[in-house]
């Protein structure tokens, strides 16, 4: 059932009140016990059991199913449920597939239902019969098979196999500007990452992904760039200015390039990326049409699901609380 925007819109106001805000700083200054009663308290998870601090995973999935199950139910269409569930759809898809030719326990690494449930994409890869997914979705897991069966599966090339039809995929649902300019924004951050990571320009190719608007000859140059003048050279032609408020793809890529030739893990620059989404929406917050009041709540409740995870893995490994407030994400 397609729920009428303007039922669904004050839905979502009534629903954002029970988002956590401020407690998520609490939790950061808090004990692992302490946080994960704060948790607890505010109802995250639904009721999910879970009486061990340490190992508080059963709470984040229990919530990414309630996420899920509000867009399969509220999505005013097909092609945003399907674009918001994408990465559910292809990652289980992947991890059937892991199991079936290399072992992996599937009740650990398979997610929440996206918008193909769990059973259809499992019998399809048991059965190698991909004719009920997606055209791109079993484009990939029947390469991915393929390469099994021959030998010359290994885990860059199955998960670039995957990456390059998710992110087809998503072209195809992108529906409305918003999610136009959030899948622009995060194949180029994806193709940045992969193009100051790949050790050669096989690997890079082998890793882009469309739907940016950094051509890979500039990412080869990125690759290569010995400092950051040079750096700054390859992006010199795809400057875009954006209203204030949002980070250019550009200024995180020099983010990333500053932290990899200090021998850093692009840390800062994987926060700043997924910060993009809640930058771009805080823009126009109170102007919001369409489906996108439905999508800034989603990307704000998935923001909050990261942020929890990192502060109870970060407590569980004994930081500080200013090192955890540096990792957190932004949810408006």
């Amino acid at each position: 059932m397609r729920y009428d925007v303007t039922f669904t819109n004050g839905v979502i106001k009534s629903r954002e009140k029970d988002l956590l805000g401020g407690k998520i700083e609490k939790m950061a200054e808090s004990s692992l016990a302490e946080a994960l009663d704060i948790l607890k308290e505010n109802g995250f998870g639904g009721g999910a059991e879970c009486d061990n601090p340490s190992s508080s995973e059963e709470l984040f999935r229990a919530e990414e199913e309630s996420v899920n199950d509000f867009i399969r139910e509220y999505s005013s269409d097909e092609k945003t449920a399907r674009f918001l569930l994408a990465d559910y759809d292809f990652h289980n898809a992947e991890a059937f597939l892991k199991s079936k030719y290399f072992g992996a326990d599937e009740n650990r690494i398979v997610g929440a239902d996206g918008f193909i449930a769990k059973s259809e994409l499992k019998e399809a890869v048991d059965k190698e019969n991909y004719s009920s997914l997606p055209s791109t979705l079993a484009k990939a897991v029947s390469e991915c098979a393929e390469m099994h069966k021959n030998g010359t599966a290994n885990g860059f090339k199955v998960d670039c196999a995957f990456k390059r039809q998710l992110f087809f995929y998503l072209k195809e649902n992108a529906k409305g500007s918003a999610l136009k300019k959030i899948l622009e924004d995060r194949a180029d951050g994806a193709n940045v990452s992969s193009a100051l990571r790949c050790s050669g320009e096989d690997a890079l190719k082998e890793a882009f992904v469309t739907g940016g608007k950094i051509p890979f000859e500039k990412l080869c140059e990125m690759r290569l760039a010995s400092d950051e003048e040079n750096f700054k050279r390859c992006l010199s032609d795809n400057k875009r200015q954006f209203s204030t408020g949002v980070r250019t793809i550009e200024e995180r890529a020099e983010t990333a390039f500053n932290e990899k030739i200090a021998g850093q893990p692009l840390r800062a620059f994987e926060r700043q990326t997924d910060d993009y989404p809640a930058e771009l929406l805080a823009l126009t917050r109170h102007e919001l049409k369409g489906a996108e009041p439905l999508i800034g709540y989603v990307y704000a409740r998935r923001a909050e699901i990261k942020n929890a995870r990192i502060v109870m893995v970060c407590l569980n490994a004994g930081l500080d609380s200013k090192q955890i407030r540096e990792r957190l994400r932004k949810v408006r």
